[in-house]
């Protein structure tokens, strides 16, 4: 009789700690792959942006060369258009190329 009354204190006195250390590992695995994922979709979204800024000023580029064939205003009008983009998007004079068939080549 004895034995049974301490195995039942002993089963009364079981404060979670498994559960809990569980549920605490959980909770950090689940925060830092959210924190990853996080990242991952910001850079991906960054990549994106610029990309679509460089495609809209090598696309306003070729119609100011197209139009008037003065390739330094297709560099300024490829500069402005990616500027407005993002006042942080650069084009760097030597990532700038007019091609003879009136299409541009750029980096931003």
């Amino acid at each position: 009789m004895h034995a049974m009354v301490e195995l039942r204190r002993l089963r009364s006195r079981d404060d979670g700690g498994i559960v809990v250390g569980w549920l605490t590992k959980i909770v950090v695995v689940v925060g830092l792959v959210g924190v990853l994922a996080f990242d991952a979709i910001s850079i991906g979204v960054s990549r994106l942006a610029v990309e679509d800024a460089g495609a809209l000023a090598a696309r306003e580029a070729s119609t100011e060369v197209s139009r008037s064939g003065d390739v330094q205003a297709a560099y300024a009008a490829a500069v402005t258009t990616a500027a407005e983009a993002n006042p942080l998007n650069e084009v760097p004079p030597e990532a700038f190329e007019a091609l003879p068939d009136g299409g541009v080549r750029l980096t931003v």
